[in-house]
């Protein structure tokens, strides 16, 4: 799609009769024969009609001109707002462009991770997953197969669906544990996790899960580049969920409830991860409280 942007007065062409209003706009000819993209031509006409313009059709090639009588210099606004229009034309112009779809794996592959790292212009989530898609249902036999599940569960962490994300990088982990991309495939399985973990208060399932898929990834990978990254999210989920128990304790302490008090001070003490907490140590302290006060017999 051409833009050619005439500023000046508007003239009535077509011996119709235009408001005076709209006979001082500046005018706004733009030419394209893309059928998509024409049938937005509302949506631009409004949008330029905002902008103080009035939009005109035509089959006009690209360029600028300036009318040699009656002229007006464009406001910084407008200038702006211009601009935005021919920016807006031409994305569209690209998005309706169409190309041949690869036919072979790597080149799918290819295309669907160009799609995923895109710049503004050139990002398409649904389009990469699409293509990946297509990998595996074509070329099931392909040694591109595992990477096209992974691309699938990176563009989800990318979209920002990081719960069904996380699933994926596991499942792939499962199911390919012996590629090269199944370290990655765990680590961000962690990291789509962590996201959920709540403050100790709160439910700690996420924390649980993220603590379990901790394990697994220093487990297997002890020497990995990051592991040390791996300690620190365990430690952190250790302490959550210690602090957790430690709470409930308290909020069962307050009650008079000795016993379901006790229950979970022990979760803490009798875990061997959760017992070098720091909030062991309150634990145990608060466990003694309690028997000094239970009746002796």
């Amino acid at each position: 799609m051409n833009y050619n942007f005439i500023w000046g007065k508007n003239r009535n062409r077509g011996g119709g009769h235009s408001s005076g209003v709209e006979r001082e706009l500046p005018e706004l000819q733009v030419a394209g024969s893309n059928p998509v993209a024409r049938s937005e031509d509302a949506e631009v006409a409004e949008f330029g009609r905002r902008a103080g313009l009035r939009i005109q059709w035509g089959s006009i090639p690209c360029g600028f001109k300036s009318r040699p009588r009656h002229q007006n210099h464009p406001s910084q606004s407008q200038k702006i707002l211009l601009t935005a229009i021919l920016i807006l034309g031409i994305v569209k112009s690209l998005s309706c462009t169409t190309y041949d779809i690869p036919d072979d794996p790597q080149k799918l592959y290819e295309e669907a991770m160009k799609k995923t790292e895109g710049g503004i212009f050139t990002r398409d989530y649904e389009g990469a997953e699409k293509l990946l898609l297509r990998i595996i249902e074509i070329f099931p036999a392909s040694k591109y197969v595992p990477d096209a599940y992974f691309g699938i569960a990176y563009v989800k962490m990318k979209k920002g669906d990081h719960a069904e994300a996380c699933i994926l990088f596991e499942k792939f982990f499962m199911q390919y544990n012996s590629h090269p991309k199944a370290p990655e495939a765990l680590y961000l399985a962690i990291q789509c996790n962590i996201k959920f973990v709540d403050t100790p208060d709160r439910d700690i399932t996420y924390a649980e899960k993220t603590l379990q898929l901790s394990k697994e990834f220093l487990k297997n990978y002890p020497t990995h580049q990051r592991a040390d990254e791996i300690y620190q999210i365990k430690d952190k989920m250790l302490t959550v969920i210690a602090e957790h128990h430690y709470l409930i304790a308290e909020f069962y302490l307050r009650r008079k409830a000795l016993s379901p008090a006790s229950e979970r001070l022990n979760i803490i003490l009798n875990d061997k991860d959760l017992v070098k907490t720091k909030i062991a140590q309150k634990a145990e302290a608060l466990k003694i409280k309690i028997e000094n006060s239970l009746p002796k017999y």
